[in-house]
């Protein structure tokens, strides 16, 4: 292996080698999506096909592993469920509006819940809402506008 190679494990545990310059580059240029949902199943797919997208996504099980995520890691976009134990999305995206290092950073609402209005979801400070069927182009436009290099970040 030459000097400037490093080893990758890859998911079924074999090591390969990874080109140092070239890893370097990617990870300057790869978006950080944290995903945060109280549903395993939900949340590992998601976060599987923003992998397959080209994004690097951060995963939280819960509300306050989520906040500590996005203080810890500053993503470009926050996708989190509305509903879930311990603390809720709504007082996810209160503690994290409420501190500077994270209030600009974009933040989506996924649920199953169709009653939501859109404009109570705008009042409490999200940029928007996706319900957690929604067809993938829809999720993908969010995600294009969100992580979009001529956007410093979106205006709530």
């Amino acid at each position: 292996m030459q000097k400037n190679q490093r080893k990758l494990m890859n998911l079924q545990g074999q090591v390969q080698p990874l080109f140092a310059p070239f890893s370097f580059l990617f990870y300057q240029i790869m978006k950080t999506i944290l995903v945060i949902d109280d549903n395993e199943s939900f949340r590992l797919t998601l976060a599987e096909w923003l992998r397959f997208e080209g994004f690097h996504p951060l995963t939280a099980e819960n509300g306050s592993e989520g906040i500590r995520l996005a203080r810890d890691h500053a993503p470009n976009l926050i996708l989190c469920d509305f509903n879930m134990p311990d603390i809720n999305g709504v007082e996810v995206l209160k503690q994290l509006r409420n501190d500077l290092s994270t209030s600009r950073i974009p933040f989506f609402f996924f649920t199953s819940d169709k009653s939501l209005n859109p404009k109570y979801i705008q009042q409490l400070g999200a940029n928007g809402i996706l319900e957690k069927d929604a067809e993938i182009y829809k999720l993908r436009q969010v995600i294009s506008v969100a992580c979009s290099p001529d956007l410093e970040k979106f205006d709530r």
